[in-house]
């Protein structure tokens, strides 16, 4: 979608347009629920995150100002819903956002059909290695093709450390030849 016409749709959608919400709920919900279920592991939450977005998308959409990238806003609308739901499930202990957030990348999500069992396993291995935030950042980054500064806004992290985390993911991750996949998506 290019930037004109991500704008006339967004524009289109606050002042109320219910086609303009059909499509814009068409063409980004396939890409907000993989994100979703990383952050929240159960498919029902995961659902009812994103479905809780656009809800909220659609009752305050008067208010809505002006966005860059209607994927990255809607990305971080659901990482926010989805973080809201799980301290709501873990209201007894005080999980704070580092806890909660525990993003898997997992081998099969790559396109590894030409690598055999044994590689898989080393990629497997790499990717583990990494911590929670590191493969948030790298999911982001190169399944989701946010820039850096997208990321930074969306993680609360300056820019400068974003930079730092993808330089240190991709340098752990080049050992087993993760990155080259990473790049071809």
């Amino acid at each position: 979608m290019s930037s004109d016409s991500s704008k006339k749709l967004w524009d289109e959608f606050t002042r109320g347009s219910q086609d303009a919400f059909a499509r814009l709920y068409s063409s980004f919900y396939p890409q907000l629920i993989p994100y979703a279920k990383k952050i929240c592991k159960e498919k029902e939450m995961a659902l009812d995150a994103v479905h809780n977005t656009f809800v909220y998308l659609w009752q305050n959409r008067e208010s809505l100002k002006e966005v860059k990238s209607i994927k990255f806003y809607l990305l971080r609308s659901v990482r926010h819903e989805c973080i809201r739901l799980l301290k709501i499930k873990n209201q007894h202990s005080q999980l704070d956002e580092e806890e909660i957030l525990q993003i898997r990348i997992e081998p099969e999500e790559l396109v590894l059909s030409d690598l055999g069992k044994r590689s898989k396993e080393r990629v497997k291995q790499a990717l583990a290695e990494l911590s929670d935030r590191q493969r948030e950042i790298i999911y982001l980054k190169y399944f989701n093709n946010l820039d850096y500064e997208e990321i930074a806004e969306m993680l609360n992290l300056n820019y400068q450390s974003i930079v730092n985390s993808i330089h240190r993911s991709i340098k752990k991750l080049r050992k087993t030849q993760v990155f080259d996949y990473l790049k071809d998506i």
